[in-house]
């Protein structure tokens, strides 16, 4: 595994801790305020968290049989999402 596929998994483990983080605070919400909204963002957050879990199973799997995807738009991928999540997290725990 090169370093550019090191790092696009290890944003993508991030991401899915992000995402778990969000669905802890979007849940204590809904359960809280009872919105549509708030079940929209809790169901946000599992797919987001779904999404990157599947990206780090297939990376698992991918390194056991083939070459994989080009690493550096995975890499690009996990990039844009991980600024994404961040400043998710960082206006929900406001």
């Amino acid at each position: 595994m090169s370093a550019i596929e090191t790092i696009g998994l290890g944003f993508a483990v991030i991401n899915c801790i992000l995402a778990l983080v969000l669905g802890a605070v979007y849940l204590r919400n809904h359960r809280t305020i009872r919105s549509p909204f708030t079940l929209g963002l809790l169901i946000f957050a599992v797919f987001l968290f779904v999404h990157n879990a599947i990206i780090v199973y297939s990376a698992y799997e991918v390194m056991m049989f083939s070459s994989g995807p080009d690493p550096r738009q995975v890499l690009i991928e996990e990039s844009l999402q991980l600024a994404a999540s961040i400043s998710l997290v960082v206006a929900t725990l406001r």
